[in-house]
């Protein structure tokens, strides 16, 4: 989880866990954050503007779908009513989050969004905004433009849980020395061990390299860093550009976190204050359940991963169980939920389905 302590309004607004609460409030986020807020009283009117900002900027789907032409139009507009003499520039003395520019920016963006779905190819899309495409032969990209993680299923058994505005490149098979993707944006990975065959992360520049573990890189275009953070296991990050990795890379241990800044070409590593819940030790606990009904389960799982679990809360909801899931990747854990339950899994189009099984 990012440490939001240190959060401002223009973090917030950036974060796509805190955008996916104040856009489409759930029962599992209301709680989070409500906890959170009790927690950090100081951050209060921080959090309270940053979801005014977030609501006043949301715009709503078109009834109908926007011509190449109304999209340029729209785009024309925006652009002249951001452009400001310097002289107004230089008086301006209101935060970043306060002034008429940003909300305009974030105008841009939105539209921009539109522009690109209706440009997509219909082949693969999906309406909740997750889409799987054949972008060459035995190559596979993954774009997740929903509100929510989608997750990947990549033909070694590893997974990627793709945060929103994300995108990952991968083939349908790996090579025989090598597992590599390609990621632009944020995803959790919890790679299956292999020790003949490293498992490479490519995303802006840098090179996320290991065996088998669990951590997560974020790397958006929109960032002026690159990041990873270790749940279980140990990885390398090095730059694509360096040819002696084994001088030039560095070592993460578990509930460590490296944050890399290319302006400066500097590394800054260090141990995270409150371990992350997929790290071994806070797994074995947190993930071991007594007579627990399986809404509790789930709810920790969407907290750990970020993702949205669908199932019939009322019919399966107060199921009592007795699982212990900390050694499981995401995919393993929720099937050893469904055969627990007598109920079926459903991982398509990145979504993570349980329905209970129909009597003949």
């Amino acid at each position: 989880m990012n440490s939001y302590e240190k959060y401002q309004v223009e973090d917030f607004i950036y974060d796509d866990f805190f955008i996916a609460w104040v856009l489409h409030k759930n029962p599992e986020s209301e709680t989070f954050w409500n906890q959170w807020i009790l927690q950090h009283p100081e951050k209060r009117k921080t959090i309270t503007d940053a979801a005014q900002l977030l609501s006043s900027i949301k715009i709503d789907d078109p009834a109908k779908p926007l011509s190449a032409a109304e999209i340029a139009s729209m785009l024309t507009y925006v652009q002249d009513q951001t452009s400001m003499p310097s002289c107004k520039q230089e008086a301006s003395t209101l935060k970043l989050y306060q002034s008429t520019w940003f909300r305009i920016a974030a105008l841009i963006v939105l539209l921009t969004g539109f522009a690109l779905l209706f440009y997509k190819s219909p082949a693969g899309h999906s309406s909740d905004g997750y889409q799987q495409i054949t972008v060459e032969p035995d190559v596979y990209e993954a774009v997740n433009n929903s509100t929510i993680s989608k997750m990947v299923r990549l033909s070694d058994g590893s997974l990627a849980l793709l945060k929103p505005g994300s995108n990952l490149r991968f083939p349908k098979t790996f090579s025989s020395t090598t597992r590599t993707v390609y990621l632009t944006g944020e995803a959790i990975f919890e790679v299956a061990h292999n020790k003949e065959k490293p498992f490479l992360v490519h995303s802006n520049g840098m090179v996320t390299r290991v065996l088998g573990t669990s951590f997560t890189v974020r790397a958006f275009k929109r960032d002026s860093f690159f990041k990873v953070i270790v749940n279980t296991g140990k990885v390398q990050v090095y730059e694509e550009k360096q040819q002696r990795l084994e001088k030039q890379s560095v070592l993460l241990l578990p509930n460590e976190e490296l944050t890399f800044q290319p302006a400066s070409t500097s590394f800054e590593k260090k141990r995270l204050s409150t371990p992350t819940l997929l790290s071994k030790d806070v797994s074995e606990r947190e993930f071991s359940f007594s007579d627990r009904p399986l809404s509790e389960i789930i709810t920790k799982l969407e907290m750990a991963y970020g993702v949205r679990i669908q199932y019939d809360k009322d019919q399966l909801g107060s199921t009592v169980l007795n699982a212990s899931l900390s050694d499981l990747p995401l995919d393993e854990k929720v099937k050893l939920l469904c055969k627990a339950i007598n109920a079926n899994c459903d991982f398509s189009n990145g979504n993570i389905i349980i329905e209970k099984e129909k009597i003949q």
